[in-house]
């Protein structure tokens, strides 16, 4: 950007992939996870892009042209109910977003740059953690941490930099595959599995510690897509044998988180909602509300294309959900669609969509697409975290000079 030099515009970019990677305790919210650091940093957002001097087409038409019409239809037909405050969030992450767009580019950076910057982010997930496990070991209290789940639960289920475990999973997640794509761009070459073991077995360690023993279900699905980025047709075998060990020790060896995951998804292919709160609680807070906002989601009415309005599905959810408050609303996207329409709701769907699934590699970007933005929502630090790196790591190209372009 032409206010800020090369190595300035590196430092913001750092700092908006930090605030986006993590959540640390003393600026989270306790009750509802809101990331105070985030947000105080989003209003960096505005400033980097009006001052940019530049107008980046591909990028900026289709969120700017998605914040008119959420204006457009919030004026027009719930201008007595609309939250305000809500609106504004989104633009805060959208443009926040375009903010670590352009900071990315004007920065220029080189590969062994970005693959630093990653890997000092992944083996602070690790260290945390390992922190936060010598303290349960050893009785102490446990830093950093935002959720105590207790001994009824599993006093092991340990949050590292973020809210709660499944959010550490996907930030890591996220990162890990950016590092394992800008390593391949240093290598000139995709690199196989081992082979990027080898090289980086300290990132791979500190990743693989994290994701196997903070006990969280959602770890053992990311873990997967990120091995699924390795399958080959003269490698599938042998991909398939390890994802199959892994199961089977796990089963054997009485591993929670595996265990969890498989009757879960075994309970969601049912459809059964009830069933799903039956066997895994925690996890079906994370669907059951969306089947329930996808059930009341009707083509064929008015409402169905521009809302309900903001704040309605408030009104009815705790009714079906048990185990949650009254007033409380889940659903992430099928949310968001039938608060505010299929007009706007496809719109952000297709939108992200084309920014986060890569070709290259269709099922771990487009797994990755469902665990952070589908089942997540739209105002959340997740989803635009993975929309971010998504986008650098299918878009990311070297040129001559050893720079990273866009």
């Amino acid at each position: 950007m032409e206010f800020l030099s090369s190595r300035s515009n590196r430092i913001v970019f750092i700092w908006i992939l930090i605030t986006l990677s993590i959540s640390p305790a003393f600026a989270t919210d306790p009750i509802d996870n809101r990331n105070y650091l985030l947000i105080g940093s989003m209003f960096l957002g505005p400033i980097i892009v009006l001052f940019s001097g530049k107008f980046l087409p591909k990028f900026d038409m289709p969120i700017f042209g998605l914040i008119i019409l959420i204006l457009i239809l919030q004026i027009g037909f719930h201008w007595t109910t609309v939250k305000w405050t809500s609106c504004l969030f989104s633009f805060m992450f959208m443009v926040y977003f375009l903010a670590g767009i352009r900071t990315f580019i004007y920065g220029k950076f080189t590969p062994e740059q970005l693959k630093s910057i990653l890997k000092y982010l992944i083996i602070a997930y690790a260290i945390v953690l390992l922190i936060q496990q010598f303290c349960t070991l050893t009785g102490l209290p446990v830093i950093n941490q935002l959720s105590d789940y207790g001994e009824k639960v599993n006093r092991w289920k340990l949050n590292s930099l973020s809210p709660e475990p499944s959010h550490t999973a996907r930030y890591l997640g996220l990162l890990m595959y950016m590092f394992l794509i800008t390593n391949d761009w240093i290598e000139k070459r995709k690199i196989s599995i081992t082979q990027s073991y080898k090289k980086n077995k300290i990132e791979w360690l500190a990743f693989l510690w994290v994701m196997l023993t903070m006990m969280s279900g959602t770890a053992m699905i990311i873990l997967a897509l990120i091995i699924t980025r390795y399958i080959r047709r003269k490698n599938i075998i042998s991909i398939a044998c390890i994802i199959g060990l892994i199961i089977v020790l796990g089963v054997i060896l009485d591993f929670v988180p595996l265990q969890r995951s498989t009757n879960f998804l075994q309970a969601t292919v049912t459809g059964d909602t009830k069933s799903m709160i039956a066997t895994d609680h925690s996890a079906s807070i994370r669907i059951v509300p969306t089947l329930l906002c996808l059930s009341r989601i009707n083509p064929f009415s008015l409402n169905g294309w521009i809302g309900e309005g903001m704040g309605s599905t408030s009104i009815w959810m705790s009714h079906y959900m048990p185990g949650v408050p009254q007033g409380w609303s889940g659903g992430a996207m099928a949310n968001y669609v039938l608060e505010n329409g299929m007009i706007i709701g496809l719109y952000f769907l297709i939108y992200s969509f084309q920014l986060c699934v890569d070709k290259r590699y269709k099922l771990v970007t487009f797994g990755f697409w469902i665990m952070c933005i589908v089942l997540i929502g739209v105002n959340t630090q997740i989803g635009w975290l993975c929309m971010l790196v998504l986008t650098i790591s299918k878009k990311l190209r070297v040129n001559n000079a050893n720079t990273c372009i866009l």
